[in-house]
């Protein structure tokens, strides 16, 4: 959640008016992301502080997962999500939205590092985002094939000839 509100607020400042930053969305951004640090403080100490906690958490960095069969799995989500990009962002819920994919590849990956549980984390609740861009990318995808179509093409000509 962290790196998709970071990132997405990045992004429509570089995107955006650069000159002025909104106070109120600074401070909105940072208090989502001290809230949304706040527990993985709470399991830092804890597994300094509680021997069963630091062993449940030794046990846990072991796992190594592949990424090939998520992406399996996700595939059908992925192909209809992949039109979605093509679309320019307007709105800081379509960023981060958009944002989020990246974001779970890269807790994965980061996961299977000694910091964390297991890489599965990342891709909790994956399906409701690209559920979402597979909307937006089907739509853009019939736009693009209705746009190219024969029969439009045809419509088009034959509007553009002088009436007899």
């Amino acid at each position: 959640m962290i790196l998709i509100i970071l990132g997405a607020e990045a992004l429509s400042w570089a995107t955006g008016d650069r000159s002025r930053l909104p106070r109120r969305r600074l401070m909105l951004a940072a208090a989502t992301t001290l809230a949304s640090a706040t527990p993985m403080l709470y399991y830092a100490i804890l597994t300094h502080a509680d021997a069963q906690w630091a062993m449940a958490s030794e046990y846990g960095a072991h796992h190594i997962f592949s990424l090939w069969p998520i992406l399996q799995t996700l595939a059908p989500f992925l192909l209809a999500a992949i039109w979605a990009y093509t679309l320019r962002a307007r709105t800081f819920l379509e960023l981060s939205l958009r944002l989020w994919l990246p974001a779970a590849v890269v807790v994965f990956f980061v996961a299977q590092t000694r910091w964390s549980s297991t890489p599965l984390h990342g891709f909790a609740g994956i399906t409701i985002p690209l559920s979402v861009l597979g909307i937006q990318g089907v739509r853009r995808l019939a736009a693009v094939i209705c746009a190219y179509s024969p029969r439009r093409r045809r419509a088009h000509s034959r509007a553009a000839r002088p009436p007899r």
